[in-house]
Order: C-alpha cells, then sequence, then structure tokens
C-alpha cells in the first residue's frame, strides 16, 4: 500500500524512534518532512531523514521550478557553488547553511520545486475551485484552493 507519510522534523527526535519509523516511510509514496524555518536542529534532523530514506526526489518549498533547475551535478559540488547557483542571498530564506546539508544527504536525486510566484496561484473568486498550472511537479493539475 503507498501513502504519504509527514513528519516533522522534531516529531522523532532521537536515532533510535527514527530507526522504527524508517521501514514505513521507505514504503511510502511521498514522505513530507516539516521543519521550523529558522530552527538549525530541525533542519539537521531533516538531513538525517534524507540520508536515512535515500530519497530519488526531492521537493523545496522555497525553490521556484527555475531555481531547482539549476541544482546541476556542477551546482551540487558544494555548499558555495550551490548557493550562489540558486541565487539564495536574494530569496530571504534563512542562511544557507542549514538547508545545504539536505541537498548533500540525496546527492543523485531529482530536484524540484514547488514555490511559484503569487499572481500565478492567486485564490479564485470561489473556495473550492481549482486553479489548473498551480503545481510545477504536475502542470497539467491544479491544487484545491
Amino acid at each position: 500500500m503507498r501513502f504519504i507519510l509527514t513528519i516533522f522534523a522534531t516529531a522523532v527526535s532521537c536515532l533510535s524512534a527514527m530507526a522504527d519509523v524508517i521501514p514505513a516511510a521507505r514504503s511510502a509514496g511521498i514522505v513530507v518532512l516539516g521543519e521550523v524555518h529558522d530552527n538549525p536542529a530541525h533542519h539537521f534532523r531533516q538531513a538525517e531523514w534524507v540520508a536515512a530514506l535515500a530519497p530519488t526526489a526531492l521537493v523545496f518549498e522555497m525553490l521556484t521550478p527555475d531555481q531547482a533547475q539549476a541544482v546541476t551535478p556542477t551546482a551540487r559540488t558544494g555548499r558555495q557553488a550551490l548557493e550562489t547557483a540558486l541565487g539564495w542571498a536574494n530569496t530571504g530564506w534563512p542562511d544557507f547553511a542549514m538547508y545545504f546539508p539536505i541537498f548533500a544527504a540525496a546527492p543523485d536525486a531529482a530536484i524540484f520545486g514547488a514555490a511559484l510566484p503569487r499572481a500565478r496561484c492567486a485564490p479564485p473568486t470561489h473556495r473550492g475551485n481549482v486553479r489548473p498550472g498551480c503545481c510545477p511537479v504536475w502542470p497539467d493539475r491544479g491544487i484545491a484552493i
């Protein structure tokens, strides 16, 4: 059975508990890892999860699809190279030093960006509508508003 498993970065705070959850996470179709954006410990824990799961793809909410395309093998050679390729200094997100270990934990994973311009995903006038083209991972689908 495929399912989505959501894990908050601090929910499983020790490696022994993490080991108990890893088998279920590996059988999930999608694993969502959450964190508090400016908490280095949460990002450290996410990097541990990513290394343990060895995913084939990672989706970053703070990257646009264009930024995700900049994550090339050359850009992945080091923190500074990737930070520069992403234009991270101009994004408004916390220090890239917290995020780089997550990228490094899955060096061969495809990278997708889920951040889209606000105008592209502006809510329609009626709740419950679906706005096509608002999901960069599945552009033929929309998101429910």
